[in-house]
């Protein structure tokens, strides 16, 4: 779970719904109502020490033979307090990070796309009429200013021009009448001839490379000039006719310090410039990411533009992470007199043509850019008009939609507990809040279970030609096994969910899409499509390293895994993402418990037709061997189980809560680093030399788990998970370990003879002998394994349960 979720860059509102430890003080003084934290609250905490050296950070993004296979969700560094990055220094996860871009901007990438900036432009007709009518008047007025200098000559720019300050002196006594009605007004003064040079300066800059080329430091004022120039003619525009419609707009402005670490980053990277709404400008206040509406890179030539797209690139987790209602981002690259405007979707990155403002058609294009960023809807600069600061009752409020029903209901936010802190993928956030209001319009909305609920906000992936549904799935379980009383509170019991629908075209509603982001662009969709669903859930959660001892991990892991044995074998439902953050912890008067949740990876088993190679899902460090080697052999309920072992594996060695984690031990020198570092084919191998035999597992991981009270029990049951999953007793030597095996007639009859045989002869003797994979040959018998597995952990889970009440007593 993750630390650092701010308020969007509203004009209402601006409340943070969580804050960090280093600005409570600050925020619940001056902000209005805050909502308060949830019972999650990591905070940034000293990294371990490390002795990696550059060159053995592995190729996880491009050296393998298939790096074609490797996307952007299979790459993602997460947030910096992720449990798979507590092993990583500060430096090390910057370097991860930086890698990932060069990877993103390379693999996913467009350039000069000139659809982009039409996506900019207001869906509404009036508004994009108007955003047209004052784009050309700004840009006249700009060419008024230009024209009297000579392109290419620095020194004109300091001739006055007596008939440009003539109109200008008109124009600004005219505006300054209707400073007051106009609600684009600023406290800021109007342009001088002064703050004309830092603009013209920048349009009239030369070309030049090395040592001649102009400092970044000095291109930042006349970049922020030029926009100011353009929000403070906005606020002069104001009649009868447009003053209803501006009242909606923003007045976009860079933010007042440049070069800075803005508040809200969980590291200490530092931004060029950002754009914010000027309303949100605090004097003297550190500019913030929560009210960034895009980040802007600024580099001396147009060389550097590949550099620019890196750095925009990771410095644009921190407006996802920040502001928990963006659906989509902006950035801006600057590289000598190119500007040049990003659009970050879910899978890949979009680049508008370049802007150069040294000519007219560039110039015109960039304010036409800023004219309709400051007049457009919500929703086109990326923003969730379904999630809203209540500026009557100052708090937060999200809708949330039924399948098939054209009603909604309406919750008030009181938390978020897991944030967004990368660039691609589903983006998924949890929120806890309470029930508001239900409208139906056809008096058919389910009435709802629960007062307190969890929100999760995810883009799911829609691949051509799937039916996979998490509501959809999360509806079945419910109707199927809402009436079985030992499971409740072990799965999500879903209140409400369905896509999320927006305002679209023709005062319609739409369903939130990538195809409805990009629609009206006349441009290519991207192969990956996404749609935002939002689910309504009880009961509420704690994440798993929330548990107080090792006997609590095992109590939680039995009742998830539990779960999802009778979710398969009921609704015929395999979940395929077993991971730390999908599994939580559930507390209540009959004391602790587990809750297996996500199952946006999971899918019908009875879809899997063994045609198509099963698709990478879940996470690099606990992803089952087969799954890392996206193998034929089809997917089972013992990649889940293996999974498990992996988590187990990963608790035991770091800690399975904040306070038993050491932040001494140099995790480099222990063999379980190698299934986090690397591509996926890299991990796969280690990890089968660290399941070949029992004894490579003890030797490589088991015995350096934390030599803390009741750590062994841990040991103990992670030996006996491995024995019934890869040695298992009742099965032939054919199926065990991890390599294939072949034996000659007479050797094979030698071993059987020196194997004990079960009563009734091994259950895996139905299986093809031609088959010599042991992961094939075990995923023929995988509900008999199964069986096995959760009577492991069920007998683990009795005598934990016996030492947590003895404990008590």
């Amino acid at each position: 779970m993750t630390t650092f979720p701010y308020t969007p860059t509203s004009r209402l509102g601006d409340t943070p719904v969580r804050v960090t430890k280093r600005d409570r003080s600050e925020s619940l003084s001056e902000l209005e109502g805050p909502i308060k934290d949830s019972r999650i609250t990591p905070q940034r905490r000293k990294r371990p020490r490390s002795n990696k050296s550059a060159s053995s950070k592995s190729d996880r993004w491009g050296a393998s033979d298939n790096t074609a296979k490797v996307t952007p969700h299979s790459i993602r560094t997460g947030h910096i307090n992720a449990t798979t990055n507590l092993m990583s220094t500060m430096s090390e996860i910057q370097e991860e990070r930086a890698e990932e871009a060069r990877f993103c901007v390379e693999k996913h990438f467009t350039r000069d796309d000139s659809n982009v900036l039409n996506i900019s432009r207001p869906r509404d007709r009036v508004r994009a009429r108007l955003a047209d009518k004052l784009s050309m008047q700004i840009y006249n007025k700009l060419e008024d200013i230009v024209r009297p200098h000579k392109l290419g000559d620095p020194e004109s720019i300091n001739k006055p021009n007596i008939s440009h300050r003539t109109r200008f002196s008109t124009r600004t006594a005219r505006a300054s009448s209707q400073k007051l009605k106009s609600p684009l007004s600023t406290t800021r003064p109007t342009l001088t001839n002064e703050t004309h040079q830092d603009y013209l300066s920048w349009i009239h800059m030369t070309q030049s490379n090395g040592k001649n080329a102009q400092k970044e430091s000095e291109m930042y004022s006349k970049v922020a000039a030029f926009i100011q120039f353009v929000a403070d003619e906005l606020s002069k525009k104001s009649d009868s006719k447009m003053t209803k419609l501006l009242a909606k707009s923003r007045s976009i402005v860079s933010c007042s310090s440049f070069d800075i670490n803005a508040d809200g980053a969980d590291d200490y990277t530092r931004i060029d410039m950002a754009l914010t709404n000027q309303a949100t400008i605090k004097e003297g206040a550190k500019p913030r990411y929560r009210d960034m509406i895009a980040i802007v890179e600024v580099k001396r030539s147009q060389e550097d533009q590949d550099s620019a797209f890196h750095q925009l690139f990771m410095y644009t987790r921190n407006i996802y992470a920040n502001q928990f209602n963006r659906r989509f981002a902006w950035g801006l690259t600057v590289c000598g007199t190119f500007v040049c405007a990003c659009l970050f979707l879910h899978d890949n990155i979009r680049a508008s043509n370049l802007m150069d403002v040294s000519t007219p058609a560039g110039r015109k294009a960039f304010v036409s850019l800023l004219v309709n960023w400051s007049i457009c809807e919500e929703e086109r600069l990326g923003y969730d008009p379904t999630i809203r600061y209540n500026t009557r009752d100052r708090h937060w409020e999200i809708d949330a939609f039924d399948k098939d029903v054209r009603g909604k209901r309406t919750y008030i936010c009181d938390s978020i507990i897991q944030d967004a802190c990368s660039v691609f993928g589903r983006h998924t956030r949890c929120f806890t809040a309470t029930l508001k209001c239900e409208q139906s319009a056809d008096g058919d909305l389910v009435s709802s279970r629960a007062d307190k609920v969890l929100i999760k906000d995810a883009w799911a992936h829609v691949a051509k030609g799937s039916i996979r549904d998490e509501v959809a799935y999360l509806y079945e379980i419910r109707q199927k096994l809402g009436g079985d009383k030992s499971l409740e509170g072990t799965y999500p019991y879903l209140e409400a969910g369905a896509v999320v629908r927006i305002n679209g075209t023709s005062n319609r509603y739409a369903e939130d899409t990538t195809q409805h982001i990009l629609q009206g662009t006349n441009g290519n969709m991207p192969e990956v499509q996404r749609e935002h669903r939002r689910l309504v859930m009880s009961p509420i959660g704690e994440p798993l390293q929330s548990v107080n001892s090792v006997d609590e991990l095992i109590v939680v892991a039995y009742d998830a895994m539990a779960a999802h044995t009778a979710i398969l074998k009921h609704c015929a439902i395999l979940h395929r993402d077993i991971s730390i953050n999908n599994i939580l912890v559930c507390r209540g008067s009959s004391g602790i418990g587990g809750m297996l949740i996500d199952f946006d990876n999971a899918i019908h088993v009875g879809d899997y037709t063994g045609t198509n190679r099963p698709d990478r899902t879940g996470t690099l460090p606990y992803m089952s061997i087969c799954n890392l080697k996206e193998s034929d052999i089809k997917r089972t309920a013992l990649d889940d189980w293996e999974s498990l072992i992996y988590i187990l594996c990963w608790l035991g060695t770091i800690g399975v809560n904040r306070n038993d984690q050491s932040e001494s031990v140099n995790m480099d020198q222990l063999q379980i680093s190698s299934w986090k570092r690397g591509n996926a084919d890299v991990i796969a191998a280690a990890k089968k030399v660290h399941m070949t035999s029992l004894a490579t597992l003890n030797n490589g991981i088991l015995c350096n788990f934390r030599k803390l009270s009741d750590y062994e029990h841990l040991g103990e049951l992670v030996a006996s998970l491995y024995c019934r999953l890869f040695d298992n007793t009742r099965v032939s030597l054919r199926s065990r370990g991890c390599g294939s095996k072949k034996f000659s007639g007479n050797l094979l009859n030698n071993m059987a003879q020196m194997t004990i045989v079960p009563d009734g002869g091994f259950i895996d003797e139905g299986i093809s002998s031609e088959i010599t994979d042991p992961f094939a040959r075990r995923a023929e018998i995988a509900d008999e394994l199964s069986k096995d597995l959760l009577a492991v952990l069920k007998l683990a889970r009795d005598n934990a349960l016996e030492r947590i009440a003895y404990q008590s007593v």
